[in-house]
């Protein structure tokens, strides 16, 4: 999902249904990191149980702070919506 400031995501989403999730991993990823260099993080914490959740950044929400508050807004809504 793109946002101000940003997007997010859920890592994986196959079999979501018939597997116990332990929890879920928020995964912030850095500046101008590439689907290939995630990868292996997010597989780590599918197999471990948990759901990963990838948040990346734009550049300029470093220096805009109403980006990363719409951003920071849009990953706490979308955990809410899965805890509720």
């Amino acid at each position: 999902m793109w946002g101000e400031g940003g997007r997010f995501y859920w890592g994986r989403t196959e079999g979501e249904q018939q597997r116990e999730v332990k929890g879920i991993a928020v995964l912030f990823a850095w500046i101008s990191s590439q689907e290939s260099h995630l990868k292996p993080f997010i597989d780590l914490y599918w197999s471990l149980g948990w759901s990963p959740l990838v948040c990346h950044v734009d550049f300029l929400t470093l220096f805009f702070t109403d980006k990363a508050t719409s951003l920071a807004r849009g990953i706490l809504d979308e955990l809410l919506k899965v805890s509720s």
